[in-house]
């Protein structure tokens, strides 16, 4: 099932209030800042956008790993809650291979590579967080 990152966004604010989502998520914006995805300057400045694409990628994972974003506009995006940068990022890690775009460009799926940082926590992983 296809699910637009628009819908995703407007269904974080209850998801982060789950701490083992909220887990997922920070170790999803970890690898993003390690891979280069996210920019480490500012990273204090802009760290509650950085936390909510690394939301919406896990967000999206849980939906099944397909998602589509309808618009490249930063500010139609940046209106909709989405990063301003939303669809440059979606590109950078699509060349970075956690990314595969589909069909129009306007589709992505979740490869392996990033199956690590959005897939669930393990037993052990819920018991240390």
């Amino acid at each position: 099932m296809i699910v637009s990152f628009y819908d995703l966004a407007d269904s974080l604010p209850a998801k982060l209030q789950n701490f083992i989502f909220s887990e997922r998520m920070s170790r999803t914006k970890s690898l993003l800042r390690a891979e280069g995805v996210l920019p480490i300057k500012r990273s204090v400045q802009w760290d509650h956008m950085h936390s909510n694409f690394a939301a919406l990628l896990v967000s999206a994972f849980d939906e099944g790993g397909t998602f589509e974003l309808s618009h490249t506009s930063a500010a139609y995006n940046s209106a909709a809650g989405l990063p301003s940068n939303t669809y440059t990022l979606l590109r950078l890690l699509e060349a970075k291979g956690f990314l595969d775009q589909e069909q129009d460009g306007t589709q992505w799926t979740i490869t392996p590579a990033l199956l690590p940082a959005v897939d669930k926590l393990s037993d052990l992983e819920v018991i240390n967080a």
